[in-house]
């Protein structure tokens, strides 16, 4: 009964033993290493070019001042005054630098381009007793400058931002009565260069390291400007054009500087 008992004993130890040795022989498998998340950096000086189109509204207010009698004067301003909607396509090209800080993105552009908005109209009329007239206006404008701070949130390679500063334009504003039959004509014209504000909102993305694309609307203001002349019958013709616009546009840039980040 003894040997039995110690080779039961014995069995039980091997089993117990070769247990051991399995779970010791098992590999011991090291965690992979930490790898960091590529982070696009908005930091940089930067160039490119746009092209979109542009509308807007001119108001003309017209006072006529002698040379017709009551009702025909009445009747010159009256027609006058109104309302053109010049639009056309606009390109350039744009500079900026741009500060990032967390997700906050700080910078400022200035762009430089074509804007050829356009707008004309002719309005015939008969004078009070008779006679035929007409007037015929135009607006428009060849360039557009502007220089704006830009505050925007970036999601990594995305950027959403808003953007306001300074418009410059020039306003090109002719203002005519054609009148065969009693000789009143006036020719007046102006070319004025406007200082104004705009204000506006963007999209961009970088599609590539160095290489971005933007969607961006400006509203304007260009103030406004004045003109006198005189008719052939000696009536002044005291007038005043205002211009506001809009710009819808897409752009592309390139940033100069270095790649995207690492951020654990």
């Amino acid at each position: 009964m003894n040997r039995s008992l110690l080779a039961g004993v014995g069995l039980i130890a091997m089993a117990t033993s070769a247990s051991a040795a399995d779970l010791a022989a098992r590999p011991y498998t090291k965690a992979p290493p930490m790898v960091a998340a590529a982070v696009y950096d908005w930091t940089g000086f930067y160039v490119g070019l746009n092209a979109g189109y542009g509308w807007g509204r001119s108001n003309l207010d017209t006072a006529v001042v002698g040379g017709f009698g009551s009702p025909n004067q009445a009747l010159v301003s009256a027609l006058d005054t109104l309302k053109l909607s010049p639009s056309g396509f606009t390109g350039g090209g744009q500079a900026g630098y741009n500060w990032q800080s967390g997700n906050w993105v700080f910078g400022v552009e200035a762009d430089f381009e074509y804007f050829g908005l356009r707008a004309s109209q002719t309005t015939p009329s008969v004078f009070v007793g008779g006679g035929n007239f007409a007037v015929f206006n135009q607006v428009k404008t060849d360039w557009l400058f502007t220089a704006r701070p830009r505050v925007g949130y970036a999601f990594d390679r995305s950027l959403l931002y808003v953007t306001g500063g300074v418009a410059v334009t020039d306003i090109k504003y002719t203002s005519n009565l054609i009148d065969p039959v009693f000789g009143t004509s006036n020719a007046a014209s102006t070319t004025q260069t406007n200082a104004g504000w705009t204000v506006g909102a963007g999209w961009e993305y970088a599609f590539l390291n160095n290489w971005s694309a933007k969607l961006e609307y400006l509203y304007a203001d260009f103030g406004s400007v004045s003109m006198t002349s005189i008719g052939g019958n000696g009536a002044v013709f005291n007038q005043k054009a205002s211009l506001t616009t809009s710009i819808a546009r897409a752009g592309i840039n390139y940033k100069f500087g270095g790649p995207v980040v690492a951020r654990y």
